[in-house]
């Protein structure tokens, strides 16, 4: 998950349009271990969310309770910039299945002078998504229960350790 902050010093206003996740490049995940902590009690955040599994992933609306979540971000919603427009932040999050990736966002956007397209990525090199490995060697589960990890290969039938 990454935090994208939106800002623009321009005096005229911009709109973006859409964003898609374009996926630079993909291995099988690194990772041997899966550990899961369940969601805490944070309020609902705004946010979008790409598929890497799929080509050209389109953004997804986020946020718990929000109203079009799930649904195709940019079919009900735009983002201001410029012109004295406030700043925004955005929760971002790729899903990547059993692969880690790395990716950037094509940006279309739009203002005076007409349509125009540019790459946000993680600084200067794309940004990273961790994938969760297909046959791990192990996988942990915070129990709150019991307010401990528990390991779910040993305890398969612990709280939280079935699939």
């Amino acid at each position: 998950m990454a935090y994208v902050d939106l800002f623009s010093d321009r005096t005229s206003l911009l709109t973006i349009d859409a964003m898609h996740a374009r996926t630079v490049r993909c291995r099988p995940a690194a990772a041997t271990t899966v550990v899961r902590v369940p969601s805490q009690g944070a309020g609902p955040r705004q946010g979008l969310l790409f598929d890497l599994t799929k080509q050209d992933s389109a953004a997804i609306a986020t946020g718990e309770g929000t109203a079009h979540e799930g649904k195709p971000y940019f079919r009900y919603s735009k983002i201001d910039l410029g012109d004295g427009a406030t700043p925004g932040a955005l929760r971002v999050e790729a899903v990547t299945s059993t692969k880690d990736c790395d990716w950037v966002i094509d940006v279309e956007y739009s203002d005076s002078q007409g349509t125009h397209k540019t790459v946000v990525k993680d600084g200067k090199k794309p940004f990273f998504a961790a994938g969760v490995p297909a046959d791990p060697a192990s996988r942990w589960i915070l129990n709150e229960q019991v307010r401990a990890f528990v390991d779910c290969d040993a305890h398969r039938d612990a709280w939280g350790c079935k699939a």
